[in-house]
């Protein structure tokens, strides 16, 4: 009985007689990274509503109605992606392709909307140019998150380990903030007289790409002996 009470909870496997796809604690503590990508590009952004106004001679309220109108456009990229990301069958790295394909389009658009388009582009030029450099970075952000949100239900199907997962995301949704929080007023603002002026925005686009790529690229390490053809097979 005891063995029985054991089994049921700590090896859903042999409690349930079915033979359930499980990951290592580290597959799951790196695997689960990726949240932190996407609450970096969630703060970036945030940074929109000011760099409208100083790098494309836009008003602040051109500017919120812009970014209201172009939030529409998560409704058509999230089903146009989700539909790709069902259709895409490679024999390895269906979910890491998409990681890093998203992060490389939004990390790309972030730096070209907060620094390489700035200053160059002003009155209707400038609305051009601002609304197709988010468009793109949400496009890339919508990528990669529709991968992170695979990476859990690819990694374990195991009842046991499932909360871990959520667990260890929540984890990187909270920490990951205090970094950048950290990281922006110890770091970058003390560089820039403490201004949100331009080249301030242009750094932080660049830290902020280095350190997404890096919770991408363990995200990817965490899921590649699970990230196969095989494995998405067996999903329901």
């Amino acid at each position: 009985m005891a063995n029985e009470k054991k089994a049921g909870l700590l090896n859903a496997s042999a409690r349930d007689g079915v033979q359930y796809r499980k990951a290592s604690l580290f597959q799951m503590i790196i695997g689960m990274a990726n949240n932190g990508t996407g609450v970096i590009f969630y703060l970036i952004l945030g940074f929109a509503t000011l760099i409208g106004p100083q790098g494309y001679g836009i008003t602040t309220v051109l500017t919120g109605i812009l970014l209201t109108a172009l939030r529409m456009v998560d409704g058509v990229s999230d089903a146009v992606v989700a539909a790709i990301f069902e259709k895409l069958n490679p024999k390895r790295g269906k979910v890491r392709i998409m990681l890093l394909v998203g992060w490389a389009v939004a990390a790309l658009a972030s730096l070209t909307l907060y620094g390489w388009l700035c200053g160059i582009f002003e009155g209707v030029l400038g609305v051009i140019a601002f609304s197709v450099a988010y468009i793109l970075f949400d496009i890339g952000n919508t990528i990669n998150g529709c991968a992170g949100g695979a990476v859990g239900i690819v990694m374990t199907n195991d009842p046991t380990q499932r909360p871990m997962t959520n667990v260890l995301g929540t984890i990187y949704s909270y920490c990951v903030p205090l970094i950048c929080t950290n990281l922006i007023t110890f770091v970058i603002l003390p560089r820039h007289n403490y201004l949100y002026d331009v080249p301030m925005l242009t750094e932080t686009m660049a830290w902020f790409s280095g350190l997404s790529l890096i919770f991408t690229v363990l995200a990817c390490i965490g899921i590649a002996k699970l990230d196969v053809r095989e494995t998405f097979e067996t999903l329901p």
